[in-house]
């Protein structure tokens, strides 16, 4: 890989995937990064970062219902036009050596395709030049490709000791995760919920996410592509859990959304809502992520799934001995405890009778009653101890 001819100079790396910017962080390596695209947002220095690309529908969509995205989306689609524009001349002016992308998705972050279409002229001055620019297109669709795609980024950038010592440490965690499900009764059955207007359900990585808890996906098998998932099919499944993570949102606007299902005759008849089973979580930060937050994840799922044997998602300290071995004999960062997460959210003032909530303050995800939603507060966003 090129180095604008300069092989004494450090690597210059833009991410084009927010998981990406996770994977180089946990490394130890964010000095790396030079630019980064709209979704890169942890760890939350990289925020400062230029910003090389930008979603076509505008910086608001948090504000949109979700049916009014799926629709601008869809039309999007229907004329052949990209989700995002790639800022070739940001990235002309931070002449990178690496630039990672994905190719797993179109519809949640920046692909290969987006990338080549906006630079192919650019690349092929640097290609002339003799200093080529080395992409690294990502494509996760199982938890494997998460591991895979963690030591191709590492060996991108010349770690790949460190890669491997980052995995090993992820996976001794994600054993644990296993190890501690209760051996009795029957796996819980849950639906994730990848988007709301119209019900997605979540495939990818996430059901093997849900079985590594302990639980039995009922909205995707490992490596399924994100499928619709209709209200009626939804009550015929009638789940013991159903998790709400959508994708590009935080949990305050999915509770916006979540207004509009509850309601709906189906929605009130689930079991899941009728036991208090309904749960809202920060799929940006963890389920939908393909970075180290992906064991996260599996903590978190263990903790809504056996709740009562976990009153408090784990924190750093209570890793074993192992897996901090592991990270800290190779000097790679700590995937946990660098990395921020939300709290809770809480009835607001006022409210008499609030309808969410909030069983572990501090927190990813929040746990609904009777599945409805009456008062909230933006999450106040802050690192772990």
């Amino acid at each position: 890989m090129g180095r604008g001819g300069d092989k004494d100079r450090p690597l210059r790396v833009v991410s084009l995937l927010g998981a990406a910017s996770e994977v180089v962080a946990a490394l130890g390596l964010e000095r790396l990064l030079v630019g980064r695209s709209h979704e890169c947002k942890f760890p939350p220095s990289v925020r400062a970062l230029p910003c090389v690309s930008s979603p076509a529908l505008g910086p608001d969509l948090e504000q949109q219902s979700c049916a009014t995205v799926h629709d601008r989306l869809s039309e999007r689609v229907r004329r052949g036009l990209s989700r995002y524009h790639v800022d070739v001349e940001a990235i002309r002016r931070l002449q990178p050596d690496v630039i990672i992308t994905q190719d797993a998705c179109d519809v949640c972050a920046v692909t290969v395709s987006d990338l080549e279409a906006a630079c192919t002229e650019y690349f092929k001055q640097r290609d002339d030049a003799g200093s080529a620019c080395h992409v690294v297109s990502l494509r996760p669709i199982t938890v494997s490709d998460v591991w895979e795609n963690m030591l191709q980024i590492a060996e991108a950038v010349g770690h790949t000791e460190e890669g491997c010592a980052l995995v090993q440490a992820l996976q001794a965690r994600w054993s644990l995760v296993r190890q501690q499900v209760p051996l009795r009764g029957a796996p819980p059955r849950v639906v994730c919920v990848q988007w709301l207007q119209p019900v997605m359900g979540a495939g990818y990585w996430v059901p093997e996410i849900v079985a590594c808890a302990g639980g039995e996906s009922h909205s995707g098998k490992p490596g399924d592509r994100t499928a619709m998932l209709s209200l009626e099919a939804l009550l015929s499944l009638d789940p013991d859990v159903i998790v709400v993570m959508c994708c590009g949102l935080p949990v305050e606007a999915i509770l916006k959304n979540l207004l509009t299902c509850e309601d709906l005759p189906q929605w009130n008849r689930l079991r899941a809502v009728q036991t208090d089973a309904v749960f809202v979580a920060d799929g940006d930060r963890y389920f939908n992520n393909s970075g180290p937050t992906i064991v996260d994840s599996a903590e978190i799922m263990l903790e809504i799934l056996h709740a009562r044997r976990f009153q408090q998602h784990r924190t750093p300290s209570d890793r074993t001995d192992a897996a901090a071995a592991a990270a800290g004999d190779a000097g790679v960062a700590d995937t946990s405890a660098s990395l921020p997460c939300s709290n809770g959210l809480v009835g607001g003032e006022g409210t008499e009778s609030p309808k969410i909530e909030v069983k572990h303050e501090g927190r990813a995800y929040i746990q609904l009653t009777g599945g409805r939603v009456e008062a909230w507060h933006a999450c106040d966003r802050r690192p772990r101890d």
